[in-house]
């Protein structure tokens, strides 16, 4: 089954219930929303607003952005943050729980993978017992404050490392080489697969488009994408300057309709 999905990080300075209030017009199988709106709302709070929406979370998003080398107050906040974004999604029923790694700080590649998997050890041992699948994101080269996972082969191979799943996000790594193939071999691992656009000579991140509006080869990515055989879930992430001024709800609307069209294509 096609599943179609939006991330609702274009509306994380919503309150929840302006939030789900919006969603509920939208016609998506799916939203993803992140741990600070929720945590913000109060867990508790959050469980029974979702619940009484009606709305089907396909995930929970939960980024770390400190070092995994450092130990620090932020970071151990942030983990916190992470394992009750777990025990929340196991309460709903919600399958994924995404994290961004934090950046690599000082160390090489390699280092800064095997200390997040010394971080991520404990969230992972809690998702598994719990019956939730962790994913790990990969992010734009210039958001190295968040991430050091910039291509989806890099996303893949830490994935299996990790023992986790992967957020493929193709505004990241469309012009990444080998990605169909990437794609194809990822599939073990590639839970959801996201959207938007970009428009060549943008400078400022984040500045994302509603699809088909900007420069990206989508229709040949989504191509690949069905090609490769991946079923999962279909996600647009847009947010930005651009996205603000044209009104998020109704770009929302535009790209799941541009997603539809794409998908309805077989």
């Amino acid at each position: 089954m096609v599943l179609s999905s939006i991330s609702t990080i274009a509306m994380n300075a919503w309150a929840l219930p302006d939030l789900l209030a919006c969603l509920s017009r939208l016609r998506v199988d799916r939203v993803a929303i992140g741990s600070r709106q929720l945590e913000g709302h109060g867990w508790r709070e959050a469980e029974a607003a979702i619940k009484a929406s009606g709305l089907v979370v396909g995930s929970i998003g939960s980024g770390l952005t400190t070092p995994a080398s450092v130990d620090s107050p932020a970071g151990r906040e942030q983990l916190e943050l992470a394992a009750q974004s777990i025990d929340f999604a196991a309460r709903l029923g919600i399958p994924v729980v995404t994290l961004t790694t934090g950046p690599a700080g000082p160390l090489c590649w390699e280092d800064a993978l095997a200390s997040f998997a010394v971080r991520l050890a404990p969230l992972a041992a809690r998702a598994d017992d719990l019956g939730i699948t962790l994913t790990v994101e990969n992010t734009h080269s210039l958001r190295s404050d968040v991430s050091f996972l910039h291509t989806l082969r890099d996303a893949v191979d830490a994935a299996r490392h990790l023992g986790v799943g992967v957020c493929a996000d193709l505004y990241c790594c469309w012009a990444e080489p080998r990605l169909a193939a990437t794609l194809a071999d990822g599939l073990d691992v590639i839970r959801i697969v996201q959207y938007g656009d970009f428009v060549h000579g943008t400078l400022e991140q984040p500045n994302r488009w509603v699809p088909g509006d900007g420069d990206l080869p989508l229709d040949r990515l989504v191509r690949d994408v069905v090609a490769a055989g991946y079923t999962g879930v279909h996600e647009i992430e847009i947010l930005g300057p651009r996205i603000d001024a044209e009104g998020v709800e109704g770009a929302h609307v535009r790209a799941l309709e541009w997603l539809d069209r794409q998908l309805s294509k077989g």
